[in-house]
């Protein structure tokens, strides 16, 4: 096993990294705890929210062992690479699409409460998740079968974990299903619906200045949207610049390591933002409100 010195771009991933893992893993780790343990039912939020928070800790997992192949790229056999490299991709796209399904919810509960009713139900959003989680796994193992058959023996003789792409030139079908389907598709679901959120929000608070959870409500969605925003676009912007410039660029290829760095403190903003929103269902359920369920949820966001 070789291992290389520490220079300042690894030392900035180490930075990023360890806090990541420490606080993520501990935020979705009380959110986890505060729906199994401490709400009263289960909700179509609530089943969202335990799989986001599942899928974000697996991913957070897998940091202990992309820092170690930071000093050791080579530290891991093709087999042990390629699980930790799925976990970690698979991981980061069910975030995204179950992100994107939160704001789907969130907009049919909100902006058609009458319709919301029948769109709306426990079992779909079980449904959603399993297909989530299943499209996903296959699709990430279609993509790794793709980059893997470019190369010349099929293979990577010499693995360099989470990094496939600086070894392998994707085709350019590759490239475009990933940038489309994992990212170009559930930021334009999670961008519209947080605006119609947030307008049909601001049209009820002329009605009702007052209140306050509105306003709340407002705040939640626009930091979910931002940080989304945020976290995911400068690790696909990055890799269509390594799909144009080619990955032989050392200048890009650190680029895009440190934009893969910003992506993964998402999970540690989910755990922040789906525990403080679980808080607030126990409080509302804990002083008996009658809300119905459709409002009662994504009013206290």
């Amino acid at each position: 096993m070789i291992c290389n010195s520490t220079n300042y771009a690894e030392l900035f991933q180490y930075i990023i990294y360890i806090p990541t893992f420490i606080f993520g893993l501990l935020f979705n780790m009380i959110a986890l705890w505060v729906i199994c343990c401490k709400l009263q039912k289960w909700t179509e939020t609530t089943i969202y929210m335990t799989n986001l928070a599942v899928s974000d800790s697996l991913l957070l997992i897998s940091l202990p062992f992309k820092m170690h192949s930071i000093r050791c790229p080579q530290a891991f056999d093709l087999k042990t690479c390629s699980f930790l490299t799925a976990l970690y991709t698979i991981n980061t796209y069910v975030s995204i699409y179950i992100v994107a399904c939160i704001s789907l919810d969130r907009y049919i509960a909100i902006s058609h409460p009458f319709r919301a009713t029948t769109l709306r139900s426990t079992m779909k959003a079980v449904i959603i998740c399993g297909t989530i989680w299943i499209l996903v796994v296959l699709c990430c193992g279609l993509t790794f079968a793709l980059e893997d058959s470019v190369d010349n023996n099929g293979t990577l003789n010499n693995p360099k974990c989470f990094r496939r792409s600086d070894d392998v030139h994707e085709e350019i079908y590759v490239f475009v299903f990933i940038e489309t389907i994992g990212f170009i598709i559930p930021l334009t679901i999670v961008t519209f619906c947080s605006f119609r959120i947030i307008r049909t929000l601001q049209q009820r608070k002329r009605w009702n200045p007052r209140t306050a959870v509105t306003e709340r409500t407002i705040r939640v969605v626009t930091a979910n949207l931002i940080t989304f925003i945020i976290c995911f676009t400068p690790v696909h912007v990055g890799m269509f610049v390594k799909f144009m410039k080619g990955t032989t660029n050392m200048n890009i290829n650190l680029l895009f390591q440190f934009c893969v760095c910003i992506a993964a403190t998402n999970c540690c903003f989910d755990g922040m933002f789906y525990y403080f929103a679980t808080a607030e269902i126990r409080e509302l359920y804990n002083n008996g409100n009658n809300i119905q369920t459709s409002w009662n949820v994504y009013n206290t966001d």
